[in-house]
Order: C-alpha cells, then sequence, then structure tokens
C-alpha cells in the first residue's frame, strides 16, 4: 500500500464521518417535525421546521455524493455514469416553505478527471 492509497482512505474514513453525522441530524429533525402538533404549532414554525429538515436532507445527498466520489477513488466501488456528475438544479429551501433552484455539480473522482 502506497502513500496515496492511504490518503484515499482517510479521506473516505472522514466523509464517512461526515454523512454520519449529517445523517443523525436528519434523524433528529424529522423526529421534531413528525412530533409537532399541528394544533398547538404555528405555521411559521412548522414551516421552519420543514425548510430545516429539507436543509438537513439536501446536506445529505451532497456527503453522500462526497463519499462515493472518494470511494471510487480509493478503488472501493466503481464509478456512476458521467451524467451522474454534471451540474444540475436543485432545489434549496429558503424559509417559510420556500424555495428557490440553484445549480449543484456532484464531486467528480479525480480518476475520472
Amino acid at each position: 500500500m502506497d502513500e496515496e492509497e492511504i490518503v484515499n482512505l482517510e479521506q473516505c474514513l472522514q466523509s464517512l464521518k461526515e454523512l454520519i453525522k449529517v445523517k443523525k441530524e436528519v434523524i433528529k429533525k424529522s423526529d421534531k417535525y413528525r412530533d409537532m402538533d399541528i394544533w398547538e404549532t404555528s405555521s411559521a414554525r412548522r414551516a421552519a421546521a420543514s425548510d430545516a429538515l429539507t436543509r438537513a436532507c439536501e446536506s445529505r445527498d451532497k456527503k453522500e455524493d462526497d463519499l462515493h466520489a472518494d470511494l471510487v477513488d480509493a478503488d472501493l466501488c466503481d464509478p456512476k455514469s458521467t451524467d451522474s456528475y454534471e451540474t444540475r438544479i436543485i432545489n434549496v429551501s429558503c424559509g417559510l416553505g420556500h424555495s428557490m433552484g440553484l445549480k449543484y455539480t456532484p464531486k467528480l473522482p479525480k480518476k475520472m478527471k
């Protein structure tokens, strides 16, 4: 095993830790939103909780893309199709139930550059 392989594996570990952290956040925000009483919680508060959950899910999806690219670089999985790495528009929550479209480009594995 050479130095580059170790660096790639350490990057996979770091990306995995970040993904685990974000997934725990998604679970926490999901539970909070689910447990809100529709009659005792204002619509603004429910919308804010929904937006927070949406942002956490977006972050989770990005961390999954990052981990996949790192796994490809470490030769632990195969790359996705090339169109999976192209820039696309994602809807991002911007508060009180509103969203906007932003360009997003997933992390491209070094091997595909």
